[in-house]
């Protein structure tokens, strides 16, 4: 098994991925060049972070301004 699907098996059993709330987002972008994988990215206003490629580090959550990361 390479690195790679290793990385996605554990995230699968794990399923703790970050979360952005978009009420609370203010779409400052803070978040998206300290996310160490590329997870987050804008949608319609405010960011999203594609639960397939997060680590669930918390580098995005610890550095958000408007707190609004938080565990899924």
């Amino acid at each position: 098994m390479g690195l790679r699907a290793a990385k996605k098996q554990f995230r699968e059993v794990l399923k703790m991925a970050y979360k952005i709330d978009a009420g609370t987002c203010v779409n400052c972008g803070t978040c998206e060049p300290d996310c160490p994988v590329g997870a987050i990215a804008e949608n319609g206003g405010h960011r999203e972070i594609d639960a397939s490629k997060c680590l669930s580090c918390g580098t995005c959550a610890s550095v958000c301004p408007a707190s609004a990361i938080s565990e899924a």
